[in-house]
């Protein structure tokens, strides 16, 4: 059977695409954050949350062609695995066995994947696996469960394409601590039965160096489960379960990657208030904790992609766009780590390749709960070239989206003063100043190694009644 799959695949040139969308302004952004935004940041946060649930479509992405990058190849979505274990605190674990096979496909460069933030949108909701294509412009779908019990863990999963044909299923009984082998067999399965062509070499960059002892790793998806929710206390949460993780390992690379991330978001969304660590604080030691999980493991592309943004915000930017684009080498799929990139090249003058990736990163994650990060990076790139009217049109989307970030401010008043229209520019600050009291557009351009952009950004703010 599996042979007749190969064969009727290999026929079509079939393989896997494309994952999700991003966050150039994770750093940018986030810098315009500091101190300054933490007193809005709980409901800005809240704000978000409440919007979550429209946001599917509403940014019309096209994804009728295929991810730029990867030979026209058809994508793989991941979706959230069913927790079928009797307690409902294990949905977790559930979730961690998902994104460890997701992160195991997306070290196969050959191919895209379809980001995390956009497939687990449908969790929880059942959704035909032909709508769950469409929607992604994806060509297959991998869904599945897991049960534990005890030290047992079931896990199944079944791979489908976009027409809703079965094309691979699996159903593994194990004890805790072989669920490794079980992630990698499914990758293999799922490799396997979607691309033969790809070089099985590629299959060393998903070995990661995962940690021997299953109560690291169970802190690490919990952990990860906080990181994700982009709220202060998932960051005070997150920092606290990576650090029980090196407690229990201390050579946990991964590990070492959730305590950098945590303290980039708290200096760079929170402004300092998440975490004990000033914002400054912060950034240096998202550079010790990046620079260690890179000499434990250098094929972990997120170690690479934030230590290239603690490197840009240390004015350090040949070194920062190095790092980010060793991290997209490393992981391709990964749409946030493609937005930390374009900061990169945005900061090195690469405006418009900045842009790219960040097409890019929407493609990959067309149904993204965070596309409003995007939105606020690409209205400022926009303002940047002197496209001040698709500036202020996409400006305004993503302060609809997301009204505590910086980016879309500064891009809507510097674009409205580039044309003349100081009263609007004028309405546009003091509306920022609502959305973020202590709003200042310095932060935002700090990276910038430009001196005439960042004296052009802060004249037309003086001219709308910034008194910096």
């Amino acid at each position: 059977m599996l042979a007749d799959i190969l064969t009727w695949l290999e026929a079509r040139e079939t393989v896997l695409s494309a994952i999700a969308a991003a966050v150039v302004v994770l750093s940018v952004v986030g810098a315009a954050m500091r101190g300054a935004f933490a007193r809005g940041a709980t409901s800005f946060v809240d704000s978000l949350r409440s919007r979550r649930e429209a946001r599917a479509g509403a940014f019309e992405v096209d994804v009728s062609q295929p991810v730029p990058g990867f030979g026209g190849r058809p994508a793989i979505a991941v979706l959230p695995f069913d927790n079928m274990s009797d307690d409902p605190e294990q949905e977790y674990f559930a979730d961690g066995i998902a994104e460890d096979i997701l992160t195991s496909l997306q070290a196969f460069r050959s191919f895209p994947v379809i980001a995390r933030n956009s497939t687990f949108n449908y969790k929880g909701t059942s959704p035909d696996v032909r709508k769950v294509a469409r929607e992604l412009g994806a060509g297959y779908v991998l869904e599945g469960s897991v049960r534990k019990s005890g030290d047992k863990v079931r896990i199944t999963g079944q791979l489908i394409d976009a027409a809703g044909r079965h094309l691979w299923a699996g159903k593994y009984d194990k004890n805790l601590s072989d669920v490794f082998a079980v992630q990698d067999e499914i990758t293999a399965e799922i490799v396997g039965a979607i691309a033969p062509e790809i070089e099985r070499a590629d299959t060393t960059l998903a070995a990661r160096k995962r940690s021997k002892d299953m109560t690291a790793w169970d802190f690490l998806l919990q952990a990860r489960t906080q990181a994700h929710k982009l709220s202060p206390d998932g960051v005070r949460k997150a920092h606290a379960l990576a650090q029980r993780a090196l407690d229990q390992d201390p050579d946990f690379a991964q590990a070492y990657v959730v305590l950098a991330r945590a303290h980039f978001g708290n200096a760079m969304f929170f402004g300092g208030s998440a975490l004990p660590e000033s914002a400054e604080e912060s950034v240096q030691k998202a550079t010790e904790y990046a620079r260690k999980a890179v000499k434990l493991d250098k094929s972990l592309g997120y170690a690479h992609a934030v230590l290239g943004m603690a490197f840009m915000f240390q004015k350090q930017p040949e070194r920062g766009l190095q790092e980010t684009a060793e991290a997209v080498r490393l992981n391709p799929s990964e749409p946030m780590i493609r937005a930390y990139y374009a900061t990169g090249l945005w900061i090195s003058g690469g405006v418009e390749a900045g842009l790219a990736e960040l097409e890019v990163a929407k493609r990959l994650s067309p149904n993204d709960s965070s596309m409003w990060y995007i939105l606020h990076a690409e209205a400022l790139a926009l303002s940047i070239l002197g496209r001040h009217e698709d500036a202020i049109a996409t400006a305004e989307k993503a302060i609809e989206e997301g009204a505590g970030a910086s980016m879309g401010h500064v891009a809507l008043i510097f674009s409205l003063d580039a044309l003349g229209r100081t009263e609007e520019a004028g309405s546009a600050y003091q509306r920022a100043i609502r959305a973020a009291p202590g709003f200042s557009p310095v932060a935002a351009i700090s990276p910038s190694t430009d001196d005439e952009l960042r004296s052009s950004v802060l004249n037309a703010f003086r001219r709308s009644g910034w008194d910096g």
